[in-house]
């Protein structure tokens, strides 16, 4: 795995923190008029855990990697999926 930061800032071995994150996420769905859609900072996290379940990943690897204690706070997922949810395609995805 490699040291580099996934956020760093001018400082040697440092990241931006939390709150700088959520406040420049915050800003960016209010400008592009998203928070009235209802997204929001943790709408990234459900598309993440959205989009490993649709690319077949196991419900147990989902949990490990969205750090839930509890596999009932991970099943929400199968819930969002259409279908079997594996076979949704993004139209953001690029054809490869």
């Amino acid at each position: 795995m490699s040291d580099r930061l996934f956020f760093p800032t001018q400082k040697p071995d440092s990241h931006i923190c939390t709150q700088t994150v959520y406040n420049i996420l915050k800003n960016q769905l209010a400008e592009l008029g998203w928070q009235e859609k209802g997204f929001n900072c943790h709408s990234l996290r459900h598309g993440f855990g959205l989009h490993l379940y649709e690319a077949g990943t196991d419900i147990i690897s989902i949990k490990e990697a969205m750090g839930h204690k509890s596999l009932s706070s991970t099943e929400v997922y199968l819930s969002l999926g259409i279908g079997n949810g594996r076979s949704v395609k993004s139209p953001y995805d690029l054809d490869r």
